[in-house]
């Protein structure tokens, strides 16, 4: 498997904020336990083994996600995508409607930029990024975490977890969380 990735699968998740006209979306490799099927709900591996359906594996992740997500952010959907090898190009599979609220009461920080870095059971490195969450830029932190990143970087090392690093590992460490301002995301907020 060539470093850097989304084969043989990949989920995008989008979410939005009140009054934002451009969705973010998050984007993680995954493995299907056979050939995904289009307009079927995909069965996906575990790192600890065993499957369970996309919108499973989704309902699970936002749960926690939910958690560090203002109020004024909203899951709206998250898409299945096939690509067997690198050179295919993508294929859609599933779309899973959400409208799920974030539940922190905290105000959404304007094109703040969350990494939370791992290293991968293959030796690569995975990030987990989220844009304009809730916690203040310029922040270096490292393990052990406060509760609600603490709850998620549990789930991304834990047996259930359905994400894979870009070079197919699962997350096995974690080794920092850091936010800052996206200067993109900034720029285009700024200009419209």
């Amino acid at each position: 498997m060539t470093i850097n990735s989304l084969a043989p699968a990949f989920v995008k998740l989008f979410y939005n904020r009140t009054g934002l006209l451009k969705q973010h979306v998050m984007t993680f490799s995954v493995k299907p336990t056979s050939s995904l099927v289009v307009s079927g709900n995909g069965s996906l591996d575990k790192s600890g083994g065993g499957a369970d359906s996309f919108t499973n594996h989704v309902d699970a992740l936002i749960l926690l996600l939910k958690v560090i997500t203002s109020h004024n952010m909203t899951f709206t959907h998250a898409e299945l995508w096939s690509q067997p090898l690198i050179t295919d190009d993508p294929l859609f599979i599933y779309d899973y409607s959400l409208g799920v609220a974030g539940t922190d009461s905290a105000a959404h920080v304007v094109a703040e930029q969350l990494v939370i870095t791992y290293r991968s059971t293959n030796g690569g490195l995975w990030r987990f990024y989220q844009m304009e969450g809730t916690a203040a830029v310029d922040i270096v932190a490292f393990p052990p975490f406060s509760t609600a990143y603490a709850n998620l970087s549990n789930y991304f090392l834990g047996a259930d977890n359905f994400v894979r690093a870009r070079d197919n590992g699962s997350p096995s460490s974690v080794i920092s969380l850091k936010t800052k301002t996206n200067d993109a995301l900034r720029r285009a907020l700024i200009t419209g």
